[in-house]
């Protein structure tokens, strides 16, 4: 009765095993695609700043990065990226001490500066 019950499992999750196989094979692969809708009463709000922005549909943004012969993700857009940090805090009589240890990895050959900026 044990053996006939284990034959019976082990068959059931080989079945599962090769449907989802199947089903993982037959699926395309789909390209991601990021989009984020904006209504159109907060567009200004977004599109206003410091950082200079154009509006244009995504069909003519693919025909730019096509003439321009760059693909996105080719340059980053930063030449630092802080990875991780640890803050150590001392809580003395009279003051506080902060000790902050950071791993920074440069994504670009020769010396990079990051600007940190120190804010409280």
């Amino acid at each position: 009765m044990m053996n006939s019950t284990f034959r019976r499992v082990s068959g059931f999750l080989v079945a599962c095993g090769f449907l989802c196989g199947v089903l993982l094979t037959s699926i395309p692969a789909q390209e991601k695609s990021r989009e984020i809708y904006i209504p159109f009463k907060d567009l200004k709000s977004v599109l206003a700043g410091p950082i200079e922005r154009i509006y244009l549909p995504r069909s003519e943004y693919e025909s730019l990065l096509k003439k321009a012969d760059i693909k996105p993700g080719d340059t980053p857009p930063q030449k630092t990226v802080l990875r991780k940090a640890r803050y150590e805090f001392l809580l003395h009589e009279d003051f506080a001490s902060i000790k902050t240890t950071m791993e920074v990895e440069s994504l670009e050959e020769g010396l990079q500066l990051l600007p940190l900026k120190y804010v409280g």
